[in-house]
């Protein structure tokens, strides 16, 4: 067995070798010790690049001449208009001359400008594609390190595990590959809840919780949500740690919300300046117009399939934070509760993917990972003469 895993382990890290000893690869190497360990990811996520190379060419159009067209989906492609529209020096508008803001997502426009400036549409659109590739593997691999922080050494499991059932989650590889900002809000939240657990000076992390969450607004503005918990629960917790000084609260609530504020305020004013209107179209389309009792039926009746499909991954994440409790793993749990109750609250969607809830998929992952890794131990022991091992230091360290 060994021979056979050296023949297939050597060619894999010939190919791959260069990539993993470049600065680039530290989120690779720093997953776990070992070459066998790091060759087990870096095959995960050549399987990842395959399968997406496969997906982005299913989702192609083959062309007259023998071309081919790429294609992102349509709310992407209504980013891609209005950027298109303001590289080419008409405005950030749909049609020139009609000063509508018909997107609610800037930081994804301004990123498919930089594509548009630099590449032909259709390259372009394939270039907005392999960024919606890089940002998924990214979630991956900082959702195995957001793993490794929170499970007991004892009883965790291989880095690939949680890499492997990220890249696997097909709502949140569907829209970033499409182009839509999801993958995006995803990335910004697995920093986010890095950071609210790092354990850092609360004053840098305040602030950097605040840069993060600024930017999840531009990503799409109702993403300060997710943000803002992450921000309550660091400074709740410096709070808590240290109450010589009540009047600290105050200050980190002031560092996390200064950037965003600012960034909210430019933004606003720009849109009363360029658009007339404090709100974009999107929301007053979303948001008006519809009683609450018909918005709340049909918010629940849309995330009714969702939370069916999501039995067996909140069964194991609640098993792994009844056995180990933490308030890390509470905190990674919030978010999909937050994003559920928001996607009830504005309705439902008119697709069926979930794209409000699946940013926060990597950090369910996560949770499910744990127990799962917690109830496999259990019952490969059960009956055993080994002592029960909790609870340990490690579950609450990053209370």
């Amino acid at each position: 067995m060994q021979e056979w895993f050296d023949r297939v382990r050597n060619p894999v890290q010939m190919a791959f070798g260069s990539w993993l000893s470049a600065p680039g690869s530290r989120l690779v190497r720093g997953l776990s010790n070992g070459s066998a360990a790091r060759t087990a990811v870096v095959c995960v996520c050549a399987l990842f690049i395959a399968w997406s190379a496969g997906f982005m060419r299913t989702s192609s159009v083959r062309l007259d001449d023998g071309g081919r067209a790429y294609c992102l989906f349509d709310d992407a492609m209504i980013s891609m208009r209005y950027a298109e529209n303001l590289v080419r020096g008409r405005g950030l508008v749909w049609n020139p001359g009609e000063v509508v803001e018909g997107y609610s997502n800037p930081l994804m426009v301004a990123l498919m400008a930089v594509c548009l400036a630099f590449l032909p549409k259709s390259a372009a659109v394939l270039a907005v594609q392999f960024l919606g590739v890089l940002i998924v593997l990214a979630v991956g691999l900082l959702g195995a390190r957001l793993y490794e922080r929170i499970a007991i050494p004892e009883r965790r499991g291989p880095a690939w595990l949680p890499l492997a059932s990220i890249l696997s989650v097909y709502v949140l590889s569907f829209w970033s590959l499409l182009g839509m900002e999801t993958g995006l809000v995803a990335l910004l939240t697995v920093l986010s809840a890095r950071t609210a657990l790092s354990g850092g000076d609360p004053g840098p992390t305040s602030l950097q919780l605040g840069a993060l969450t600024a930017m999840l607004y531009l990503c799409r503005p109702d993403a300060v949500l997710i943000g803002a918990i992450f921000g309550a629960s660091a400074i709740w917790r410096a709070k808590r740690h240290d109450t010589r000084e009540p009047g600290r609260a105050v200050v980190l609530l002031a560092l996390f919300t200064l950037p965003v504020a600012a960034v909210a305020a430019s933004h606003t004013a720009f849109r009363l300046a360029y658009y007339g209107e404090w709100l974009p179209n999107t929301a007053v389309l979303k948001l008006t117009g519809v009683p609450w009792r018909i918005r709340l039926h049909d918010g629940a009746t849309f995330v009714g399939p969702f939370l069916e499909g999501l039995i067996p991954l909140l069964g194991l994440a609640a098993y792994g934070m009844a056995l180990t409790p933490s308030r890390a793993k509470a905190m990674l749990a919030v978010p999909m509760g937050a994003l559920i109750a928001y996607q009830v609250m504005v309705g439902g969607e008119p697709w069926a993917y979930w794209r409000i809830m699946a940013p926060a998929m990597p950090l369910l992952v996560v949770l499910a990972c744990d127990g799962a890794m917690l109830l496999a131990h259990r019952a490969l022991h059960m009956g055993g003469a080994e002592p029960s091992p909790y609870p340990l230091p490690r579950a609450t360290e990053c209370a």
